[in-house]
């Protein structure tokens, strides 16, 4: 006898992946990993510039908050140290203490711009639910914010390990114009590229804020698929 019975995946609405961190964590942490060892600018001294590696490490923050978000960003650091040091051979051997620092707190911080997120959320949650139309912009302008958040966390941290590790022969003023610099070059450079398309291209934004829904939600046959 024939089965007829419909199954439940159905292609296209793919609702086995609304609402499941154990697959939306993964994905986006090995996309992360994946974009982050695509470099078209990689500094003399250390740091690179990705192809928006820490959008998608910020995004499981975005999705899921600063707990998960941190820890995520802590296992990311440890990874790229890993493949940097074993596999890709940049890390500076005579000065294991400040890679360390710089993998390991560098992106841990990103996390913690998930913490501004879920805030973000709950103080517009009842704006969001009188004014449907303006749901999206705020969205939209929460996942800038954020984002822009976790990259200046980042590139703080960047500029204090310079300034504490590195070009110890400098002055006081000379080393911190140095640090400032230099972190711009890598990681203020990838952040601004990365803003500039959240800005310009409102699509983005929206796949951004939908794929978060998709991470957080039951499935919704009603909702249309973005």
């Amino acid at each position: 006898m024939m089965n007829n019975k419909q199954p439940d995946f159905k292609l296209g609405k793919y609702e086995r992946c609304w609402g499941k961190k154990h697959f939306w964590i993964p994905l986006l942490f090995i996309i992360s990993i994946f974009f982050s060892l695509l470099q078209p600018v990689r500094l003399g001294e250390g740091g690179e510039v990705t192809l928006m590696s820490m959008l998608f490490i910020f995004l499981i923050a975005y999705c899921y908050g600063g707990v998960i978000g941190t820890l995520s960003s802590c296992l990311f650091g440890i990874v790229r140290f890993c493949i940097d040091y074993y596999i890709m051979d940049y890390i500076d051997r005579n000065n294991l203490l400040a890679e360390n620092n710089d993998y390991f707190y560098g992106y841990l911080v990103m996390g913690l711009a998930g913490f501004f997120v879920t805030l973000a959320y709950r103080v517009f949650k009842e704006k969001m639910e009188e004014d449907p139309e303006r749901k999206e912009e705020i969205e939209g302008r929460i996942l800038v914010i954020g984002y822009t958040i976790a990259s200046l966390l980042h590139y703080l941290e960047g500029v204090y390990n310079c300034y504490h590790y590195y070009e110890p022969q400098m002055g006081t003023w000379e080393r911190l114009v140095h640090s400032l610099k230099y972190a711009f070059g890598y990681i203020g450079v990838e952040a601004i590229i990365t803003i500039i398309l959240l800005l310009t291209i409102p699509k983005l934004r929206e796949a951004i804020v939908f794929v978060r829904k998709m991470a957080r939600e039951p499935y919704d046959p009603n909702l249309d698929i973005f």
